[in-house]
């Protein structure tokens, strides 16, 4: 026997919508706190879809291996022109507004030596060091 705890208090509410619907049957429901708490930047309000709270983004290109760790280079480039993107024609302050999530420790790695200079404190963190600094 189980108990499914039905309401989140951390994610933003477009963002739980996908893993309550295709894991949960859409029976995780946002707590009222969420709902109020996080807000669209009022600069992106007009941006592309893309820019949602999330994407999912097919970007073609190389796997490359290191150690059992992986990294994508187009990956990095894609993320590179997006964050310019952003600072440039939506005014984000990228440092403070934006937050890179990886599944991987190498593509972390990679994306952090080469925004150091560009946006040195930008937050670039593996899903899991995401959800330990909470």
């Amino acid at each position: 026997a189980y108990t499914l705890l039905n309401e989140q208090y951390r994610m933003h509410p477009k963002i739980s919508q996908w893993p309550s619907a295709f894991y949960y049957a859409g029976q995780v429901k946002d707590a009222e706190t969420v709902k109020d708490h996080y807000r669209i930047l009022p600069q992106l309000k007009n941006a592309p879809n893309f820019f949602a709270p999330y994407s999912f983004i097919h970007v073609s290109g190389k796997e490359l291996s290191e150690g059992r760790s992986f990294y994508n280079k187009e990956e990095y480039t894609l993320l590179e022109n997006m964050l310019d993107f952003l600072k440039k024609h939506y005014a984000i302050q990228i440092e403070t507004q934006v937050g890179v999530i990886t599944f991987y420790k190498a593509q972390a790695e990679y994306i952090k030596k080469g925004l150091e200079k560009t946006y040195p404190q930008l937050k670039i963190q593996t899903v899991d060091s995401f959800q330990g600094s909470e």
